[in-house]
This record gives structure tokens, C-alpha cells and sequence, in this order.
């Protein structure tokens, strides 16, 4: 096939995965998304042109990266969407890159921002105020830990790997108290043995504010977009399941300074939250080499980072893109909903301002009206679901 651009490899598939391809693919961009997960909703998006089946590891992806020689042709562009893979490109980047176009700094500023204990040493040199943080490595370490920290706390992995996933009931956990602490522990250390254990920031996750942005090869800032959560699901340390714009310069300035002190190059993101304490943004994680899981929320929002980044890599125009005057929100809804009862059975929401914070214009990470598939698909498969279940 000839192509006027080159053509961008999506590496997994999901909403992540799924944003990427209708960012590039609304704008003519031919896309080839690579997953184990072929037949998920996300790939009967009408935005991906080609679907490759791939179920080894990260690693053995890579390695088919480089050995495929069908790939190989005209130079196509990278986009990885999670960290395990990002962690897996770092250790070839030079390799990958006589080969295909990336949008990455260095390969040790990747695995140095991708170590929960290696970024909280790297942040506060910088001067950016973190959550204290203890690196565990076995139990032995964790009785330790667990009688210096204050509770509550969270526990993390150092880094999200595919032992750790396929393990854990979250992506972190909240302990109140030392035995919560190492039973916690306990229910994945022989997977993941390397953790860390971070103070608690306390207040909601209305606290939590984000910024996506996209830097250039001379580490310029491109696009910045500031927003805040709304709620999140599962609660304290769960994902996003709503959120909103919400423009905060301290948070774009913060985040520009970051990325700036490591020439980082790429998509990118922060998460801070602001200490009802003191008041301070404290740097809760960056997401390094890739674009958001919600990265619908800036394309919704006028900002179509993954095309930019496109643009960039490839050498192309970036067009002009401006946020767009009427903000919209991004949800969730079916993990919203759960986030929502759960707040409203503790008090801690009123329907009135659940159903106010839900108002239009919204997007979201399946549902498109110019890609209604993916999400009648998914309608189609539950119904495919409770048919069984009331036939069995």
C-alpha cells in the first residue's frame, strides 16, 4: 500500500488505544493497532485501518517490531499505551529508532521518571514538593516501612508491570492501618516484590488536577491542557471516571518546568493535588512516552494531542488547534455511576450535584457520534451476557 504519510503503529488497543486511532485517523492518518484483545469493542472503531494480532510480552513485541520487516516500510510512527511498553521500548529506543519515528526523550530519562522511587528522588532535587516515599523490596523491608509511615497510606508497585497486573485487584492501594499494610503486600509480593509506600495527601479526588501536554524535539512546549477530576473509580486510588477543564496556570507552569529539566521530548502528562495543609500542588506521578489513558478529553476539548504529536514527529504543519470556548466534560459513565452511589451512600454527594456535574457538552472514551460502533458493540455483547445468564 502507498501512503501519502506514513502510517502510525497503536501498540494495545482499549481507550487509550482506541482515542489515538480516531485522533489520527479523523485526520487521514492510516492506523494499525497491534493487541491481544482483537475482538474488544475499541477495535470496531472505523478509525483503524489494519489490526494485527500480538499476545506475547512487551519485551517479545519489541523484538517483532525489529524483526518484522513488513512493518518496516516507510518509517511508520510509535504509539505505545502503556508503561510496561514504554519500559520495554527504553531498553531498545536506539535499535527501534533507525526503524521507526518515536516520540520519546532518552532512554534513561524514561526509566528514571517510570520508577515511582527513582522520579521521587529526581522531583524533589528538581525542587518539586512530593508524598514522602519509602522503596520496599521484601517483607523484611516492609515491617520496617510499616512502623515509620503515618497512616493511611498508599502502596504501589514501582512499576506497573504485567506480573503486578495480572495480580492485583488495583493499580494501588490505600492501608489504614500496619496489618492492612502487609496483607496488601502479601497479595502480590511473590509477583511484584517492589513496591513503594507514599503518604497520604489528604482531601478528595476533586484535589487531583492533571496537565497533557506535547513537547517538541527542543523541548518547547507545543499544547498544554489543564483540567481536574471530578470523581474517580475505584475511590482514593482508582482511575478517572469524570473529569473537567479547568484552567490553572500554576499546574501548566509546574508541569513545563518539569518536563523542560529533563529535554523531554513527546506526549506527556502530570498529576498533581493541592495539600489542603499548606495549599501547595504536590507531584503525585508524570506519565512519560505516551498520551493519557483519557486522552479523549484534550481531542474532545479541541485539542487533538496524538495528531499533533504526529504532526511533529513526522515534520509535518502542525495545524493551528484551540481549546474550544464551550468546555467539555470527560466520563466514564459506567464507572462514574459506581463512583457516584458510592459518594452518595457515604453523604458524600447529593443527586442534585451529581446530575449538575453530568450536564452537557460531555465525551467520553467509547461513545462518538462519528464512531458509534465501539459502543453499540459493547451495548450488543452485555445483552449477549444477560441472555446467557437467563437462558443458563
Amino acid at each position: 500500500m502507498n501512503y501519502t504519510n506514513p502510517p502510525a503503529i497503536i501498540l494495545g488497543s482499549g481507550g487509550n488505544g482506541l482515542g489515538v486511532a480516531r485522533s489520527l485517523g479523523r485526520r487521514g492518518v492510516y492506523t494499525i493497532v497491534i493487541t491481544d484483545k482483537i475482538n474488544s469493542h475499541e477495535m470496531c472503531s472505523r478509525f483503524i485501518d489494519k489490526k494485527i494480532y500480538f499476545s506475547g510480552s512487551d519485551e517479545s513485541l519489541v523484538e517483532m517490531l525489529i524483526t518484522n520487516s513488513a512493518l518496516h516500510q516507510y518509517s511508520p510512527v510509535l504509539f505505545p499505551i502503556r508503561d510496561i511498553t514504554v519500559s520495554a521500548i527504553a531498553d531498545r529506543l536506539a535499535e527501534l529508532k533507525k526503524i521507526y519515528r518515536i516520540g520519546m526523550p532518552d532512554a534513561q530519562i524514561i526509566k528514571t521518571a517510570l520508577s515511582k522511587t527513582s522520579f521521587d528522588r529526581m522531583a524533589l532535587d528538581k525542587g518539586f514538593p512530593t508524598a514522602r516515599t519509602f522503596t520496599v523490596k521484601n517483607f523484611s523491608q516492609m515491617d520496617e516501612v510499616s512502623n515509620q509511615v503515618l497512616f493511611p497510606c498508599i502502596l504501589k508497585p514501582e512499576l506497573r508491570s504485567n506480573e503486578f497486573l495480572n495480580v492485583a485487584s488495583a493499580k494501588a492501594f490505600i492501608a489504614n492501618t500496619a496489618k492492612e499494610l502487609k496483607d496488601q503486600y502479601q497479595s502480590f509480593a511473590m509477583a511484584s516484590p517492589e513496591v513503594v509506600v507514599q503518604e497520604y495527601i489528604p482531601g478528595g479526588e476533586e484535589q487531583l488536577y492533571f496537565c497533557f501536554q506535547y513537547y517538541n524535539r527542543d523541548s518547547d512546549p507545543v499544547v498544554s491542557i489543564t483540567g481536574r477530576k471530578i470523581r474517580q473509580w475505584p475511590p482514593i486510588c482508582g482511575s478517572t471516571s469524570s473529569c473537567e477543564v479547568v484552567n490553572i496556570p500554576e499546574i501548566e507552569n509546574l508541569s513545563t518546568r518539569f518536563f523542560k529539566s529533563i529535554n523531554y521530548f513527546g506526549p506527556c502528562s502530570t498529576e498533581f493535588k493541592k495539600d489542603p495543609r499548606n495549599g501547595k500542588y504536590v507531584f503525585i506521578e508524570p506519565t512519560i512516552g505516551r498520551t493519557d489513558w483519557n486522552n479523549s478529553f484534550s481531542e474532545g476539548n479541541g485539542i487533538p494531542i496524538p495528531f499533533i504529536a504526529y504532526c511533529d514527529i513526522v515534520g509535518l504543519s502542525i495545524p493551528n488547534f484551540y481549546q474550544k470556548r464551550l468546555k467539555y466534560r470527560w466520563v466514564r459513565w459506567s464507572a462514574d455511576y459506581e463512583a457516584a452511589v458510592y459518594q452518595l451512600k457515604k453523604g458524600d454527594l447529593t443527586l442534585f450535584d451529581w446530575l449538575k456535574s453530568l450536564r452537557p457538552p460531555i465525551v467520553g472514551p467509547i461513545w462518538s457520534l462519528d464512531d458509534p460502533v465501539p459502543l453499540l458493540s459493547s451495548y450488543f455483547s452485555r445483552i449477549q451476557r444477560k441472555l446467557f445468564k437467563l437462558l443458563n
